[in-house]
């Protein structure tokens, strides 16, 4: 057959073009007919649409009573459906139904427990979907309103949010937990102590408990006026320390992201709480008094973020440009960098943070040519301790450290630091370390 097949191709070629192609039509008929000779049988592939499983059911409800819990659904779009399988996890019970069946009803079940439902379909295949899940709680009616919720209290994420914290009733037929800030109103399952709801946060939070029975509990109400972490921090001279102290009734927040005006980031897990940061990353005069951004994060996502200041602190560094208020003569200099032109009695005050309450001992950085001057410390307009500062030899860097008052008593907390120049000399920094 092929021997006879290339004789006749030899013979077409020597033909005009006309009679070439009616050769070559002739030949491909003769080509698949020898072909004829090689044939196997081949047993047909299965349809593609033959391993794919069945829709889930649609529209699947569930129906709580005393005791039972009915389900119904809508078929699949399939026509081929042969049996519908619902399955009680919770009880390990299964029943079978007709492939056109759309309810089903489990008895005997426990008030006030949640069952989880399982409805899968079966094609003609013997093929079955994925499943359909649904949860339902089974419970008795009656007309007493549940207790209400207890220890309430509202955290001001942004002017329009807020998170809620509370503890729930020890009612068993508890159903969901109903916020409400402004006009909106959130509900949340009965297993839920949080949340966070979008809203006019200065209208304050409104919670009530509702069971199964749509019996409402008396209102609970709070001001959203919480702060949900109290940052606090000091610095050696080397490196400011933040710590970030969590609100106890705060479940959802697992960690802290810290953002330097310089773009300096650092992750810190909540249950540290506890940041270092190169005071290098803060010395830079155009961020010095930028604040430093710490979010709350919670699976990942900012929840809220923070303003945080690293001057003024202390125990810490006191830098002597950035005072609050002035009276007398002073000159901020050298870029910022100190004050100056200071007469006798020149005044600065700073508005300043104490972390813990203790005694304190200062050492004041300064630089001039010869001589000395002195200075006194006041909190809150009370006199606590005098120093001197003396000579490092010129006006300018580097500013020379003089040891002052070592016996400063300071409470935590939010004060006026005050410090009166008994004469001029230029002021880089006062440094506050407890003893």
């Amino acid at each position: 057959m092929r021997l006879d097949f290339f004789k006749r191709a030899s013979f077409i070629f020597r033909k005009p073009p006309c009679i070439r192609k009616m050769g070559w039509l002739v030949l491909l008929v003769l080509f698949m007919y020898g072909c004829e000779e090689n044939e196997f049988p081949v047993s047909p592939l299965p349809e593609v649409f033959e391993m794919i499983p069945p829709s889930d059911v649609g529209l699947l409800t569930a129906i709580a009573g005393d005791a039972e819990v009915l389900l119904k659904w809508g078929l699949p779009p399939e026509k081929n459906i042969s049996a519908i399988y619902v399955k009680n996890v919770n009880t390990d019970t299964e029943k079978k139904l007709q492939g056109d069946a759309v309810e089903v009803g489990f008895t005997g079940l426990t008030n006030f427990v949640s069952q989880d439902f399982v409805v899968r379909t079966e094609n003609d295949k013997g093929l079955l979907s994925l499943g359909a899940k649904i949860t339902s709680v089974p419970f008795s009616s009656d007309e007493v309103k549940p207790a209400p919720v207890t220890g309430l209290m509202g955290f001001k994420l942004t002017a329009a949010s807020a998170l809620a914290t509370w503890n729930n009733p020890s009612d068993v037929d508890l159903a969901r937990i109903v916020i409400t800030m402004g006009n909106e109103t959130l509900a949340v399952p009965r297993e839920s102590s949080y949340a966070i709801i979008g809203g006019d946060a200065s209208k304050g939070l409104r919670v009530q408990a509702v069971d199964f029975s749509g019996n409402f509990s008396d209102v609970a109400e709070t001001a959203v006026d919480r702060d949900m972490v109290k940052i606090t921090g000091s610095d050696d001279g080397v490196e400011e320390t933040l710590y970030m102290e969590l609100d106890p009734s705060v479940v959802i927040i697992d960690g802290y992201r810290v953002t330097c005006a310089d773009g300096t980031v650092a992750s810190v897990s909540a249950s540290r709480g506890v940041c270092k940061i190169p005071l290098s990353a803060l010395e830079a005069t155009a961020i010095w008094k930028q604040p430093i951004k710490i979010g709350l994060i919670s699976n990942g996502q900012l929840v809220t973020e923070y303003d945080y200041y690293a001057y003024n602190n202390i125990a810490g560094t006191l830098r002597a440009p950035f005072y609050d208020r002035s009276e007398g003569s002073v000159n901020i200099e050298g870029d910022m960098r100190n004050v100056g032109s200071l007469g006798d009695g020149s005044v600065l005050y700073y508005d300043v943070v104490v972390r813990e309450s203790g005694t304190y001992s200062v050492v004041a950085y300064q630089a001039r040519p010869d001589g000395s001057s002195a200075y006194e410390i006041y909190m809150d307009d009370v006199l606590l301790g005098r120093g001197t500062a003396g000579s490092s030899g010129n006006w300018g860097p580097p500013y020379n450290p003089f040891p002052g008052p070592t016996d400063l008593a300071f409470e935590a907390g939010s004060h006026v630091l005050k410090i009166r120049f008994g004469g001029s000399g230029n002021y880089q920094k006062f440094v506050f370390s407890k003893n």
